[in-house]
C-alpha cells in the first residue's frame, strides 16, 4: 500500500515528505500535508512512527 487516500477535510490529493526532525537531530520525520492552501491539512510523525509505509498504513486507516 503505497498510495495516500484523499485529504481528509477537501478530498485533494496530499504530499508525503521524508525530513530530518528539527527537534530529534538523529531521526527523521515524515510529514503528510495538502498542497491546497485553502485546506492547510498538515500531519507530522516523529520517531518510531517516522517508517514511511507505516505513516501510510495509519493515515488511510480513517473512513473518507
Amino acid at each position: 500500500m503505497d498510495e495516500l487516500k484523499p485529504c481528509p477535510f477537501c478530498g485533494g490529493k496530499p504530499v508525503l515528505e521524508k525530513k530530518k526532525s528539527a527537534v530529534f537531530p538523529r531521526q527523521y520525520a515524515v510529514h503528510i500535508y495538502c498542497p491546497d492552501r485553502r485546506c492547510g491539512a498538515d500531519f507530522w510523525f516523529y520517531g518510531h512512527e517516522s517508517d514511511e509505509q507505516e505513516v501510510i498504513k495509519r493515515f488511510n486507516r480513517r473512513e473518507v
